[in-house]
């Protein structure tokens, strides 16, 4: 979350949650919003790097910040699976849609 210096916030919390928060913004404002908004992410496993991968496509979906900085999480948006040797076998990518709640 550094890559928005401080329009957005992100906390992990235990068994797979993450809360973030964006500051009222041009960002929130296309969203409906009058002030900031309040994004909460639970993977059902706990999976720290699945969580990671579904929050930066949250991000994505909602066009929080530019699209520059959305650009630099992209190392945890799409991930490769690696077997026990290292070779790649596959890969993970987010497949939902964001709705309201």
């Amino acid at each position: 979350m550094k890559a928005f210096q401080g329009e957005v916030i992100g906390k992990l919390g235990a068994d797979g949650c993450y809360g973030i928060g964006v500051k009222q913004s041009k960002w929130t404002r296309q969203l409906g919003a009058h002030g900031g908004i309040g994004i909460a992410v639970k993977i059902e496993d706990g999976s720290i790097p699945i969580l990671y991968s579904a929050v930066t496509e949250v991000l994505e979906q909602l066009r929080i910040g530019e699209t520059e900085t959305r650009s630099k999480l992209a190392e945890f948006h799409t991930l490769e699976v690696r077997n026990t040797v290292g070779v790649v076998t596959g890969k993970t990518a987010p497949q939902f849609k964001v709705r309201s709640a």
